[in-house]
């Protein structure tokens, strides 16, 4: 099977459930942009692997990344056409799972009295690109809703709000982790 099909080459794509839409249609902007936080969490999860100390965290992040893959599969599929991606909704669970991650990371932390610079390590400073990225997917959400009503699926948005939150405590948790100072913004 060839990778290209020149269907594309007019600056059109196909849904998943086969309507065609220009390439900068917003559900096209979604979905790419969960594409490319799914490859910020690769990035993220090698340079877990590179610090050998953090299994729990790289089985969340996986998860994470299958909850992405749905995310992804209904936004390139019109609400209509949902029930043909024989898939389940993100689940309140998906949700709380985040909540109780942070807020166990949380209790090792020091209060929070200053906004953190990224930099400190790759880790973090992967953890902080893809709460950026969440935060783009978080906007182009909106935008899309805005545009057709009922087109996201149940919960995505209070999903992404609480993942760009976990990306945060993350970076936090994972220098905290490893005995590296946050990098503070002092005005």
């Amino acid at each position: 099977m060839k990778i290209y099909t020149k269907t594309g080459d007019k600056g059109e794509s196909s849904l998943f459930s086969g309507e065609r839409v220009k390439k900068n249609h917003h559900r096209l902007e979604c979905y790419g942009s969960i594409d490319e936080l799914n490859v910020a969490l690769g990035f993220l999860l090698t340079a877990l692997d590179s610090a050998k100390k953090s299994e729990g965290e790289r089985q969340l992040l996986d998860k994470i990344q299958s909850n992405l893959f749905k995310l992804g599969s209904f936004l390139a599929t019109t609400p209509a056409n949902w029930s043909s991606l024989k898939l389940s909704f993100l689940m309140k669970e998906d949700v709380e799972e985040l909540e109780k991650a942070m807020d166990e990371w949380d209790k090792e932390l020091p209060p929070l009295k200053n906004f953190i610079l990224p930099g400190s390590s790759t880790p973090a400073n992967d953890a902080h690109w893809a709460r950026v990225i969440t935060r783009k997917v978080e906007r182009q959400m909106v935008a899309l809703q805005g545009e057709e009503a009922d087109s996201l699926p149940p919960l995505a948005l209070h999903y992404i709000n609480r993942l760009s939150d976990l990306f945060f405590v993350l970076a936090r948790f994972l220098d905290k982790k490893q005995g590296i100072s946050e990098r503070v913004w002092v005005p």
